[in-house]
C-alpha cells in the first residue's frame, strides 16, 4: 500500500516484524526514556498514523506523544481497566485525533482476502494439535511465538 511501517516491539520480534514489511524498529525497552524521541526522529517528526495494540496504559499515552501533529493513534486492543492517560492541552494544541477501533468493516474483511488471493500477505502461522496447548501457552509467556498459532481441534 505504499505506507512506511515501523514497529515497536521486544527485540527478539525485530525479524519477524522486518520480514512482515516493517521499514523501522524500536525496541522499547532498548529505547526506554528516549522512545519518543527515536520514533520521532526515525519518522522524521512522528507517524502520521498509529495503529496501538498494546495490552497496557503506557503504550496509548506514549503513542500519543510522539504521533505527529495532526496524526491519528487508533486504539485496537483492549486492556484490562485501560485508560488514555494523556495532556489534552498538547491533543488541541497538535490537533490529534484519538479513536477506537472494534471490527472492521465487511468493505475492510473483503480487501483483505483480496491481497491474501493475489499473494499480497504473507503471514506466518503454525497448525498444531490441541494437545500442544500447553508448550504453545509457554512460547506465548516466553513472547516467542513469531505470527499465529491455530489449534486444531481435531488432530
Amino acid at each position: 500500500m505504499g505506507l512506511r511501517v515501523l514497529a515497536i516491539d521486544m527485540a527478539e520480534k525485530e525479524e519477524h516484524c522486518k520480514k512482515l514489511g516493517a521499514e523501522f524498529f524500536v525496541d522499547p525497552i532498548k529505547a526506554g526514556d528516549n522512545l519518543v524521541k527515536i520514533i520521532q526522529d526515525l519518522t522524521n517528526g512522528g507517524p502520521h498514523a498509529v495503529i496501538n495494540i498494546a495490552t497496557s496504559d503506557k503504550p496509548i499515552a506514549q503513542a500519543c506523544e510522539y504521533v505527529r501533529t495532526k496524526g491519528t493513534v487508533v486504539l485496537v486492543s483492549l486492556p484490562k481497566d485501560g485508560k488514555v492517560n494523556a495532556d489534552v492541552f498538547w491533543m488541541v494544541f497538535r490537533a490529534l485525533t484519538v479513536k477506537g477501533s472494534y471490527v472492521g468493516s465487511r468493505q475492510d474483511a473483503d480487501e483483505a482476502i483480496d491481497f491474501l488471493k493475489r499473494g499480497l500477505i504473507d503471514f506466518p502461522y503454525e497448525i498444531l494439535p490441541l494437545e500442544s496447548l500447553p508448550s504453545v501457552y509457554d512460547r506465548m509467556r516466553k513472547g516467542t511465538i513469531s505470527g499465529r498459532v491455530v489449534l486444531d481441534l481435531w488432530k
